[in-house]
Formats: structure tokens, C-alpha cells, sequence
């Protein structure tokens, strides 16, 4: 199973990381700027079979990023200072994951999110997150 549920769409600035990482996938609604979701393949898989954490956290991590990003419209841009994250359930080879995410505070130094991976209605991890707001790169 590897089609991309209707809704979403290929995310349009993935870098090096997310090319190798993904293919990562946004909201196609422009009015949803908090979910961000991938399909788990192979590659993402530990030796037992199941989704690596690593790789949970990364698309934990990246939807953060994405979400507060796309919530000032890009006029903020952030490094991630701390990850927190529970590890509730296994993901597994095929399984649409997908990242939800609140920005609780958007401050001049800081911001705060926490979010939620779901496939269907199974939360997969709770994570919370805290990152510095920084100069743009050009």
C-alpha cells in the first residue's frame, strides 16, 4: 500500500534530509497548516520489524518545524532546542503516519508545540517540543 491518501499532497521544500527521510506529505488544504504525515516503508523499519523511533522522531521533530513555519507564514524561523516524547504504540511497514500538531505559543525567542502521530485512530507517540526562534538563513 503505498498511495498517498487524498487530502495531502508531496511536501513542496523537503531538503537533503527530508529526501532521503521521506517522501513526506502536507495538507492539501491550505486552512490545515498542523499535519504532516508519511508512509512507513522499509527503510524506516528497526530489526524487529516495526518503525524505528528514530525515525518517529524525526517526523515528529520535522512536522514541529513545518507547522511553525506555516503558522506565521514563514516569517519565523526555528531549531529545535528539546524533544519530548512517549512512545505509545508500534507503526509498522505500510501504515499511513501522520503527525498532528499544535503550536501552544509563538514567543520572540521561543515557541512551543506538542503533537500527536496517528495512524487511523491509534496514537502511535505524544511528543512536546521547544524551539528557538533564530535569524532566517538567506
Amino acid at each position: 500500500m503505498s498511495e498517498v491518501p487524498a487530502g495531502f499532497v508531496a511536501l513542496d521544500r523537503p531538503g537533503d534530509y527530508l529526501e532521503l527521510f521521506g517522501p513526506l506529505y502536507r495538507s492539501s488544504d491550505p486552512a490545515i497548516r498542523n499535519v504532516i504525515a508519511m508512509r512507513a516503508m522499509k527503510k524506516h523499519l528497526n530489526l524487529r520489524g516495526i518503525v524505528h523511533g528514530g525515525a518517529l522522531a524525526s517526523l515528529i521533530d520535522t512536522a514541529f518545524g513545518i507547522t511553525l513555519w506555516r503558522t506565521t507564514e514563514g516569517k519565523i524561523s526555528t531549531v529545535t532546542v528539546s524533544l519530548g516524547m512517549d512512545y505509545l504504540e508500534p507503526a509498522k511497514e505500510g501504515d499511513w503516519i501522520e503527525a498532528h500538531v499544535d503550536a501552544l505559543r509563538i514567543g520572540r525567542r521561543l515557541a512551543f508545540v506538542e503533537g500527536l502521530l496517528l495512524v487511523g485512530d491509534r496514537k502511535v507517540m505524544r511528543a512536546n517540543g521547544t524551539f528557538a526562534v533564530v535569524e532566517p538563513r538567506k
